[in-house]
């Protein structure tokens, strides 16, 4: 009986070995996975900062663009709008030394 008595406490022994490393392992895969999920909130928010950097870079940049772009339009809306004002003036120019003549002719003739 005493060596079944030591076989049976040898295999206790080995299952509360066993259970020992279950536990140790089972420890080591909690600390695993908090690691893993706090690298991936720390990845997750990195890019989620580049993304938004990303962003932010292409809206200017094209605003900018827009900007330069509806610069150039009002330029060309002014030049235009300076060229009729010069030939409209050119018109009254041209017109009005008639104009005085017609009206000094109408007022000499009442």
């Amino acid at each position: 009986m005493s060596n079944k008595q030591s076989e049976i406490k040898n295999i206790v022994n080995s299952l509360s070995d066993f259970e020992k490393e279950l536990e140790n392992i089972k420890n080591q895969a909690i600390v695993k996975k908090s690691e893993l999920i706090k690298m991936a909130e720390t990845n997750s928010e990195k890019i989620k900062n580049e993304i938004i950097q990303e962003t932010n870079t292409t809206k200017n940049n094209n605003i900018k663009k827009i900007v330069k772009e509806n610069k150039s339009k009002a330029n060309d809306i002014i030049k235009t709008g300076d060229n009729e004002s010069k030939k409209l003036q050119t018109k009254i120019d041209s017109k009005f030394d008639t104009v005085v003549k017609l009206v000094i002719k109408r007022i000499l003739e009442v």
